[in-house]
């Protein structure tokens, strides 16, 4: 699979872009463009880094294109890496109201699927990477 970098490209030229192999894009600034694109067969990636923020433009697709929507925390600086990533976009797709099966699909089950990787999907007998986080606080 290819990911794109197409922003603004619809129509006609997005469909010739998605028949020449271009499974996904994480460049959508709009949701006409994203649908668009999703129509057209294209998973589209909703992005929320340190310049390029569509969080708010493309949430919408969470509920409306589930299976052809992902997360991304693309070209994130490391400092506001400090502060969450892909989690910071789980919570705020809850506080819009979004389903936590369809936000938990977007964040991880989705990319697992279409990336085809090892991990992931916590099945019985899968392989596991886990990470195990523990806050403590003091009083």
């Amino acid at each position: 699979m290819i990911d794109g970098h197409a922003p603004g490209l619809r129509g006609d030229d997005a469909r010739k872009y998605i028949v020449a192999g271009i499974s996904t894009d994480h460049e959508c600034f709009t949701l006409e463009e994203a649908l668009d694109k999703v129509n057209g067969g294209m998973k589209i990636l909703i992005r929320e880094g340190s310049a390029a923020r569509n969080f708010e433009a493309l949430h919408t697709l969470i509920t409306s294109h589930t299976a052809m929507t992902m997360l991304c925390s693309d070209d994130k600086h490391p400092d506001e890496l400090l502060h969450g990533h892909l989690n910071q976009l789980v919570v705020r797709a809850l506080n819009k109201g979004h389903n936590l099966f369809d936000v938990l699909q977007c964040a991880c089950v989705n990319p697992v699927l279409h990336y085809s990787l090892s991990v992931g999907l916590l099945r019985v007998g899968d392989p596991a990477d886990l990470s195990l986080s523990i806050t403590r606080k003091c009083f």
